[in-house]
């Protein structure tokens, strides 16, 4: 079934605990969402200071890093 949006950041969290960055592909992969869903969400998750989580470079060299 559909994993819920706090499950989904969850797994970004944990992915980052193994690996310093995390990219929207690997995002993809851990959630099942298509590439823009997944953009999306984690430009959302990066805006809000509360997960954990930001950005780091621009449009398609962007990557997600822990806070």
């Amino acid at each position: 079934g559909k994993i819920r949006k706090e499950e989904r950041l969850q797994k970004a969290l944990d992915y980052l605990e193994e690996n310093k960055v995390l990219k929207v592909r690997q995002y993809m992969e851990l959630t099942g969402q298509a590439h823009t869903t997944a953009a999306c969400e984690l430009r959302a998750f990066s805006r809000d200071a509360s997960s954990g989580i930001v950005s780091v470079g621009r449009g398609p060299a962007v990557v997600y890093v822990k806070r």
